[in-house]
């Protein structure tokens, strides 16, 4: 079974990229997709949350991750433990939902933090200015000093960059990045020629 880890730092196009690496018939998925499925049907993680946090967490019955990120983001000890929480069971799922014959592209914001890199075949950095970045955030309603908090907590871009095997430059227009994403998927085929993509 071949494994890629697409990672990036948080607005720097790894969800665009992974969409074109599926337009291209690679196998999918998107680690920020599988914690929202934890956060809404694992009971085990909710409660956890619940008897760390308390009710303040709460929003119309249900837990709410907006709340959750503005505790965590910028406390150090309480988004260590928030990542270990999560870390084991989003693996757990990426894992179940492999496809044994498949290329397997996973998206994976905090692909070398969490020391996950090393599972994989191979690892991807959509790396992207910035500003540019920022801007993006805004369009989803951050505020910039929630970005910077989100940008701070992670692994710098160049790290991320400078620790993966291939990089997409992501500093121009979408069909520039859907371009690198054709090419590197072509690379990704001919190096696992003998997988069915």
């Amino acid at each position: 079974m071949i494994k890629i880890g697409l990672t990036g730092g948080i607005g720097s196009g790894k969800s665009t990229a992974l969409n074109f690496f599926h337009e291209l018939g690679f196998s999918v998925q998107d680690c920020d997709d599988v914690v929202s499925e934890i956060y809404q049907s694992c009971e085990e993680f909710k409660k956890n949350l619940l008897g760390r946090f308390g009710q303040s967490i709460v929003t119309e019955g249900k837990i709410d991750k907006k709340k959750i990120a503005k505790l965590v983001f910028g406390n150090e000890v309480e988004l260590k433990w928030l990542n270990k929480e999560l870390h084991q069971k989003v693996r757990d799922e990426v894992k179940n939902n492999y496809q044994e014959e498949k290329i397997n592209i996973v998206a994976v914001p905090l692909l070398h933090e969490a020391g996950w890199d090393t599972s994989f075949d191979a690892t991807v950095c959509v790396w992207c200015p910035n500003d540019i970045r920022i801007n993006r955030l805004k369009d989803r309603g951050f505020t910039p000093e929630e970005s910077q908090a989100r940008i701070a907590a992670q692994m710098s871009q160049d790290e991320k960059l400078e620790r993966s095997g291939f990089a997409i430059i992501n500093d121009f227009d979408i069909e520039n990045l859907r371009a690198q994403c054709k090419e590197l998927s072509q690379k990704f085929k001919n190096t696992y020629k003998n997988k069915d993509i």
